[in-house]
């Protein structure tokens, strides 16, 4: 054969064999496209959708004192804040904290004035939300469920001894999705209904989920009328 001939033999088997590698490829193609997609991985959650509304707020009354209150598992950020103040080894094991923020309605609307009404209403508020705390609650409380309370005055824990404060409006604010402004220096919380008029307050509990769940179900039950002393 002449030189002319191979050369165009070379040409063909090259063309050819590179229509074969496009055919091949084509395939590999539907098949990927016809196979299930792996699923995507699932995003990592975010300290806010780890927060948990368990029961919305709803309102109780002792005696002739209102509270809203609600029952959260909190976000990484109150987690970390409870380890710091509570420290690390506080919780019974196999246990879930939980969280009561409550809110007190004043009686002589906003608390931001620096006057002797005002004080004297916040003193009021203290103890109705102490009365709950102390005398109330511990009656009807199982005895392995963990429960302490923050001291409004201190941000401290009542029960549990620690130097360590707990942010009580940074704390509803999250829980509860209420707006935070600052008045002369200090925090105030706005909440829906309230105003600058409500005072927060807040309650840890930890135990085995359903067993928290029932005794707060009892507690808002007990109170949801004008029950209590």
């Amino acid at each position: 054969p002449s030189h002319s001939n191979l050369n165009n033999a070379n040409v063909i088997d090259n063309v050819m064999s590179s229509f074969q590698q496009i055919q091949s490829q084509i395939q590999q193609n539907k098949i990927a496209a016809q196979a299930p997609a792996a699923p995507a991985a699932p995003a990592a959650p975010t300290e806010r959708s780890r927060h948990e509304v368990i029961f919305p707020p709803s309102k109780i009354k002792v005696g002739a004192n209102e509270f809203e209150v609600s029952l959260h598992a909190p976000p990484m950020s109150i987690l970390r804040e409870f380890t710091h103040i509570f420290g690390p080894n506080i919780l019974p094991p196999n246990t879930s904290l939980f969280v009561i923020p409550t809110i007190q309605p004043s009686l002589v609307g906003s608390l931001l004035n620096w006057t002797n009404v005002v004080s004297l209403e916040k003193d009021r508020l203290l103890e109705c939300f102490l009365n709950l705390c102390t005398s109330l609650i511990p009656q009807i409380l199982p005895p392995h469920i963990f429960f302490d309370y923050i001291d409004p005055c201190s941000g401290l824990p009542m029960l549990h001894p620690s130097n360590k404060i707990y942010d009580e409006v940074a704390g509803c604010s999250e829980l509860l999705n209420l707006r935070v402004y600052n008045a002369g220096g200090c925090k105030v919380l706005t909440h829906n209904e309230y105003g600058d008029g409500g005072y927060p307050a807040t309650i840890f509990m930890a135990g085995e989920r359903e067993e928290v769940m029932r005794f707060y179900t009892m507690v808002v039950n007990l109170y949801s009328g004008n029950i209590g002393t």
